[in-house]
């Protein structure tokens, strides 16, 4: 998993708000993310991002079960043809994300990259979660995350100001592993399986989250209209 530092005494710019992923700053805070907003967000990076034609974008996470209520938006990118793998196309695509989705869209994601996306859920656990049955649900293994091949960040810091919480966490250099390129570093996971408390689990499937139903948003720059209902 990524490692990344809390510094505490870090001294923070003098306004009442602002969020800062490395060197890319927003004032203006975040909104709740209708499927709206997601689909301008993914439309601008069809219509925009030079190499858009390259990488496929994968929504995981809560909000595609429960958009609503979900104030950030999880994602994945990888390549349609992994043959095209060059890893300073794939700092730039996520770096052309993380700008729009801040400046333009006013969304927070949490974004990376995976060579194979592959999440291994057992869907019978979820009866498990929503009754509570905290017994049978410990006779099942852990649900996990397994990403086939590599897993890349390029959020090397993450800066927070508002009135109810503030925070600047920085990656932790002798824990984690860098690749650069040009002057343009990529942070490279540590590939072990995470896995999914079980309190966690039931926590969010009692809100309507369904774990296992990933969805491809864009792949070879076609926009799955269908998730969109457009």
């Amino acid at each position: 998993m990524f490692n990344y530092i809390n510094k505490t005494k870090y001294k923070l710019l003098d306004i009442p708000y602002y969020y800062k992923v490395n060197d890319i700053l927003t004032d203006k805070p975040f909104v709740m993310p209708t499927k709206n907003h997601l689909f301008k967000f993914i439309e601008n990076f069809k219509l925009n991002y030079v190499r858009s034609h390259l990488f496929k974008i994968i929504l995981h996470g809560g909000y595609n079960s429960n958009s609503k209520k979900t104030p950030d938006v999880d994602i994945v990118i990888s390549y349609n043809d992994i043959t095209y793998k060059n890893y300073e196309d794939i700092y730039d695509c996520m770096y052309f994300l993380i700008l729009t989705s801040m400046k333009m869209f006013h969304i927070k994601i949490d974004l990376y990259y995976v060579d194979k996306p592959c999440t291994i859920w057992n869907s019978s656990i979820m009866d498990y979660c929503i009754t509570q049955n905290m017994n049978k649900l410990k006779e099942h293994d852990q649900n996990k995350i397994i990403n086939q091949g590599e897993k890349l960040k390029i959020v090397i810091s993450v800066t927070l100001k508002s009135k109810k919480k503030s925070y600047y966490r920085i990656v932790n250099r002798k824990k984690n592993i860098f690749i650069t390129i040009n002057n343009k570093e990529l942070v490279k996971d540590d590939h072990k399986p995470e896995a999914v408390p079980f309190s966690k689990q039931t926590k969010h499937v009692l809100k309507g989250r369904i774990y296992y139903n990933d969805v491809v948003l864009i792949e070879n720059n076609i926009i799955n209209h269908n998730y969109f209902k457009i």
